[in-house]
């Protein structure tokens, strides 16, 4: 039994870390999806069209959270509302600069999902597009103390190049895999 990929959630504001979550990823269960773009071309005579890869098309995440304070005094105290905040945060626009004024367009916060651990560490730029949160037990002073949070992320790329580059790396890692046919 190995041990518990740590994997943090980093929010970016000007290109720099503002704000880091991390926690311990063990999953029993959790979701990838990939999908890909064609079209289908008829060959002149053919009896079934021809695909044509044209692109990658949306990478996501589905990601099932259990934050629990419990057992631990100081924690306890405050719960885990701060943690459950930072990670509603993380859906929601920055509406501040749309009321100031400074543009029609309210772009996600800029968020990277980093899985892995110290030798092997994947960074993909995510939009946060849905968090719920279902509170299963409060302090006497009513702060959630735990809570199950599930997110949907989706991977963002910035270029055609990264684009291209994790398709590379994904096929790299899909030809790796050992199919046991026992």
């Amino acid at each position: 039994m190995g041990v518990p990929d740590k994997w943090h959630f980093l929010r970016l504001e000007n290109g720099a870390v503002s704000k880091k979550f991390t926690f311990q990823y063990n999953p029993t269960e959790d979701t990838e999806s990939i999908s890909t773009e064609y079209e289908f071309d008829m060959p002149p005579g053919g009896i079934l069209p021809k695909a044509i890869f044209t692109s990658i098309g949306e990478r996501s995440f589905r990601l099932n959270l259990f934050l629990d304070a419990t057992g631990k005094y100081d924690a306890e105290k405050r719960g885990v509302g701060s943690q459950i905040s930072f990670l509603q945060s993380l859906v929601l626009p920055d509406v501040e600069r749309h009321l100031a004024g400074l543009g029609q367009f309210v772009s996600p916060p800029e968020v990277h999902l980093v899985r892995g651990d110290s030798w092997m560490v994947d960074i993909i730029p995510v939009v946060v597009t849905e968090v719920t949160v279902r509170v299963i037990r409060r302090n006497r002073v009513r702060h959630p103390t735990r809570a199950k949070v599930d997110m949907s992320l989706r991977a963002v790329f910035t270029s055609a190049e990264d684009n291209t580059s994790w398709l590379l790396a994904l096929d790299e890692e899909r030809r790796r895999v050992e199919i046991d046919e026992s």
